[in-house]
Formats: C-alpha cells, sequence, structure tokens
C-alpha cells in the first residue's frame, strides 16, 4: 500500500496489487456534525434529564436546529446498536404507557387540520425479560 496524496482532506492510499485507491477515513461519532463531542455529550444528558429543546438551546449556546440534529444521529445510533446487540430474549410480561401532548397548539385550534399539529400520543412499551 503506497501512499497516494489528499482527497477532501483525508490522506489517500493505492493498492499494490490491484492499483485501486481509497481512503483510510476515521470513524466519526456524530456522523456530519460539526460541533465537539463534550459538547453533544452535554446536550444529550440534558435531554435525557427531561430538559426542553429550547431550554437546552439557551444552556449549551447551540441552535435548535443542531440539538434537534444531534438527537436525531443519536437515536439513530442507539437504534442501529440495540438491533444489532438485543436478540432471542424471552419476555415474561409487556407494559405499555402513552404520553400525551400538544404540539403548536390545541386541537379545536388546528385550523389547517395539519397532522403535525394539534394532539400528539407517543406510546412507550417496556419489556420485562425473565431471569
Amino acid at each position: 500500500m503506497n501512499k497516494f496524496g489528499f482527497h477532501k482532506g483525508f490522506q489517500r492510499f493505492r493498492c499494490k496489487q490491484c492499483n485501486r485507491t481509497f481512503s483510510d477515513i476515521p470513524i466519526r461519532p456524530l456522523d456530519d456534525l460539526r460541533v465537539a463531542p463534550e459538547k453533544a455529550f452535554q446536550v444529550i444528558n440534558l435531554l435525557a434529564e427531561g430538559v426542553g429543546v429550547r431550554a437546552c438551546e439557551r444552556l449549551t449556546q447551540l441552535n435548535r436546529r443542531t440539538i434537534l440534529g444531534i438527537l436525531e444521529t443519536t437515536a439513530q445510533k442507539c437504534l442501529r446498536l440495540l438491533d444489532t446487540k438485543i436478540r432471542d430474549v424471552e419476555v415474561e410480561s409487556v407494559q405499555a404507557d402513552e404520553i400525551f401532548s400538544f404540539v403548536y397548539c390545541k386541537q379545536y385550534n388546528n385550523l389547517l387540520k395539519d397532522p403535525e399539529k394539534g394532539e400528539q400520543y407517543t406510546s412507550l412499551r417496556l419489556i420485562v425479560a425473565q431471569s
């Protein structure tokens, strides 16, 4: 393997056997987000503790869209981790709960009948595994 210049700031290499080139791009825990990891961990911690997005925005001095991007990236990575690690678990009981809230306005004020505004429900399930 020989060094073969740079592309977008990353070292390029050329394979001696097949002559193909490739980059050795490091793993980025936040994908394309350009936020310091410490700041992202602070955002995740605040959101996990129940702090709202706007309050998190004031506390961390980050833009609301950046906070939502960190939340989305973290959720996708957690989903991938759980899908790969948790397999064949026999459960004893399943408990379900739901959270009711208003988004932007109450349902009777939703004059445009926008499905993303008004009453919203979030379903939660707790699965208890056999010991």
